[in-house]
């Protein structure tokens, strides 16, 4: 009976995007646009929320950029989540655009907060630090996403 009641509560795998297996090659990609999308969401609905107040903390001028970035970070977790339940083909033609994007969100901050350095003035000492923390987590999921890549290509 115990088996019988495990059986019609497992999740139903549809091309692997609800699978738990750990065995499933798709498994780490799709988890880490998962874990893309709830960190996009949650620095979105922050920017929104106190957007103001975080622009003034990190010394970002004009003050409105703070939560037009949201916006695009709640719009980029979007569809996050729509690509982490395709199927694998949409998958491996898609997830490379997303590791560029993250790629190119960490090679921005590089340059914003090394010009800030050498021209002075750009980002607070909060907001440099702010930035290379955000930085640092958008490479993290990046190296996620595409060992998820190779995951699937292996």
């Amino acid at each position: 009976m115990t088996s019988e009641v495990m059986a019609s509560t497992t999740p139903v795998p549809f091309d692997g995007v609800m699978t738990t297996d750990p065995t499933d090659p798709t498994l780490l990609l799709r988890s880490s646009l998962r874990a893309n999308a709830a960190f996009s969401t949650a620095t979105g609905v922050a920017a929104l929320a106190a957007g103001s107040r975080i622009a003034e903390l990190a010394g970002i001028q004009p003050m409105w950029l703070v939560p037009v970035g949201g916006c695009g970070l709640l719009l980029f977790a979007g569809g996050l989540v729509w690509l982490a339940t395709r199927p694998t083909d949409d998958l491996v033609t898609h997830a490379p655009g997303v590791v560029a994007a993250d790629l190119g969100w960490v090679a921005a901050t590089a340059v914003v907060v090394a010009g800030g350095l050498l021209v002075g003035g750009w980002l607070s000492t909060t907001g440099i630090v702010g930035a290379l923390a955000i930085a640092a987590m958008v490479a993290g999921l990046a190296a996620a996403q595409a060992a998820g890549l190779h995951r699937i290509r292996a």
